[in-house]
């Protein structure tokens, strides 16, 4: 078998346990945080900002990973070796505080991980065939993670102390996936000469011109994106929609779509130029949230929520690979940090301004919003179609 087969093979072996992971940082950490130890507003804001906390710190991360020379997978199943230490804690402690603690520690390890993989994804796969492996562990975590966020939210409805059940399976799935990625066959460290430091690895956004342009246009892209996203359900909300309706315009219907076009958006990675799948993603995301935003007819909330899933998919799954479009050999994982921060920044703004925007304003006015962001991100991706360094190869 192949390095190509093998690193295949254990790559969707981790991505059926990433989903449950995956559902439990979406979903559960919070969800038992409010319902088991009922979590002021402000710790749960705190929380939900971990995650993107966690990003800041790639860079950092990354340069104590280069200075260790320790294999990349080894490192990678340390973390969610980790994960899973700190996911047994987190079932076994008595108090919010001990409780909430653990969980930001685990968001925090949780986002150390994209460098990594990235980095493997690049060695590994050639470049015409890596984005549809790489989507099918995707879509796997993506069916995974719908599966247990159903189960699981079962088991709290049917008895609210089985949360301990349920984080217990998530540290079971951290290790099982930790076990997983060691098998991979890669022998690499994440190379010292381009992680010497923190700033280094920023320091790429201003002086790759065509990385630090790419980048600006997709937070714009991304700003819009988180900027609406929390604000369907105020729209929804708005118009009296049954808490059913809104869970299948706002959960459902994305995430199916989500999983669908997953390993559809993984074959146009590696046919089409980087700028024309990103500016299909937006043409997605423009059209979904035009008519989401714009109607109150639950067949076109349907339609507007498919196209936000696919772009969705589209968006979650490249965001995590294409900086190999870019990047020279062995330098993968020091762009993924610099573009992790970058996400880490956009992401705690975006519902900020949203909620500004939709308090100062009406819905409608926040669609136009998001939606001119999108299209003068469009025009950016457009300006830099041609770059040479995006020609397939």
């Amino acid at each position: 078998m192949t390095i190509i087969q093998q690193t295949y093979r254990w790559d969707c072996i981790r991505g059926i346990f990433q989903g449950f992971l995956d559902a439990g940082w979406m979903t559960f950490g919070l969800l038992i945080a409010i319902r088991v130890f009922d979590a002021p507003a402000s710790l749960k804001a705190f929380m939900m900002g971990a995650g993107f906390v966690g990003y800041f710190l790639n860079p950092a991360t990354l340069s104590l990973a280069a200075r260790s020379q320790m294999k990349v997978t080894r490192l990678v199943g340390l973390y969610f070796a980790l994960s899973a230490l700190i996911l047994v804690g987190a079932a076994l402690a008595s108090s919010l505080w001990l409780y909430a603690g653990l969980v930001i520690a685990w968001f925090l390890v949780a986002t150390q991980l994209s460098p990594l993989m990235v980095h493997v994804y690049a060695e590994n796969y050639p470049n015409k065939e890596r984005g549809s492996r790489v989507a099918m562990s995707f879509m796997l975590a993506g069916i995974t993670g719908v599966a247990f966020s159903y189960c699981g939210g079962k088991l709290l409805d049917w008895d609210l102390s089985y949360y301990t059940l349920v984080l217990i399976i998530m540290a079971c799935a951290a290790g099982s996936a930790g076990a997983a990625v060691t098998r991979i066959p890669f022998t690499h460290a994440i190379p010292y000469e381009g992680n010497k430091s923190i700033w280094q690895n920023i320091s790429l956004i201003w002086k790759d011109g065509l990385f630090g342009w790419v980048l600006l246009a997709w937070s714009l892209v991304s700003i819009a994106h988180w900027m609406m996203m929390p604000l369907r359900i105020e729209h929804m909300v708005d118009f009296h929609a049954s808490n059913g309706q809104i869970a299948l315009m706002t959960v459902g219907i994305p995430s199916l779509c989500q999983i669908v076009s997953t390993r559809i958006w993984g074959r146009v990675f590696d046919t089409l130029n980087f700028m024309v799948v990103r500016l299909l993603i937006n043409g997605f995301f423009l059209l979904g949230f035009l008519i989401f935003f714009y109607t109150q007819d639950l067949l076109l909330l349907g339609i507007g929520s498919a196209f936000i899933g696919v772009a969705t998919g589209g968006n979650y799954f490249i965001s995590n690979i294409w900086v190999t479009k870019l990047a020279g050999k062995g330098k993968a994982a020091a762009y993924m940090s610099a573009n992790a921060a970058v996400s880490g920044l956009r992401g705690l703004l975006a519902p900020f301004l949203g909620y500004l925007f939709w308090e100062q304003s009406s819905a409608v006015t926040v669609a136009w919003i998001g939606a001119s962001l999108i299209m003068v991100s469009a025009g950016m991706f457009l300006a830099a179609k041609k770059h040479k360094r995006f020609n397939l190869g």
